[in-house]
């Protein structure tokens, strides 16, 4: 990549802290971040957040699987 990679882990509130920071920032595509269905789902539906899954986020790739 030829670039700094910083790697900031955030934690609370069930990740949503993190995925809102995520959705927040400038849009220059150097920021990512890795979720799940209980950061980006499931927090959406038993708490309020400040950003749109569908709307602020888009999926770049699948890192993994579970049954």
């Amino acid at each position: 990549m030829g670039q700094q990679v910083i790697v900031e882990n955030v934690t609370g509130a069930g990740g949503s802290i993190a995925v809102n920071k995520v959705a927040r920032s400038a849009p220059d595509g150097y920021t990512s971040g890795i979720g799940h269905i209980g950061t980006h789902v499931i927090v959406e539906a038993i708490q309020p957040v400040q950003f749109d899954v569908l709307k602020d986020l888009d999926p770049v790739g699948m890192i993994c699987t579970n049954p």
